[in-house]
């Protein structure tokens, strides 16, 4: 009797430090994903920041004859694309049923505000490319960049709030955050300036 007491406490235990490690390594694996999409979160809000500043610069040089040529940073329309991996293996392996259940809330609403972005984005560009190229005007564009960018800047600090309660990123991860673009304040327009 003492045997089989002894052999499932011991199979108990391994079972539990088995779930702990798939756990803590998905834990890592989400901190290193959610860096990955902070940086590219920088590098995607730098580029719609510097296609509003460019529309606003062109109307101010050019009125409403200022046409897209007068934008050089436009490089097309690019709605986010984010990594989530590491948050579908965590989910899917079981992983994500040992986590804190604060923590996996958070990183659940996360994610889903993540996926929500790219289908706004492309309903967005959906409806600008189905205009034409002809019909789209420096408005319709700086609408939609002005919209994309205030949901990557609020996404971006519900992945900053959720990559201080994660374990640290791995070096190489901090590191190419550490040399992200910094975020420009966006400049206020005054009123008169909306036509």
């Amino acid at each position: 009797m003492l045997g089989v007491v002894a052999g499932t406490m011991v199979s108990e235990w391994r079972e539990e430090f088995a779930a702990n490690k798939t756990r803590d390594r998905a834990l890592q694996s989400l901190a290193n994903e959610v860096a990955q999409n902070r940086i590219f979160l920088h590098y995607r809000i730098d580029y719609y920041q510097s296609v509003i500043d460019g529309i606003e610069s062109a109307r101010s040089r050019r009125g409403k004859e200022a046409g897209l040529e007068d934008v050089p940073a436009m490089r097309g329309l690019n709605p986010p694309m984010f990594r989530r991996a590491a948050y579908d293996v965590s989910f899917h392996s079981g992983a994500f049923a040992n986590f804190d259940f604060e923590l996996a809330e958070r990183v659940a609403s996360t994610y889903a505000f993540q996926d929500w972005i790219p289908r706004m984005a492309d309903m967005t560009a959906g409806s600008l490319v189905a205009r034409g190229a002809g019909e789209i005007s420096l408005d319709d564009l700086k609408a939609a960049f002005t919209d994309w960018n205030t949901m990557c800047r609020e996404l971006l600090q519900y992945q900053e709030a959720l990559a201080r309660e994660l374990p640290p990123a791995d070096a190489f991860y901090r590191d190419r955050l550490a040399t992200a673009p910094p975020l420009q304040v966006p400049a206020a327009v005054p009123a008169d300036a909306v036509q």
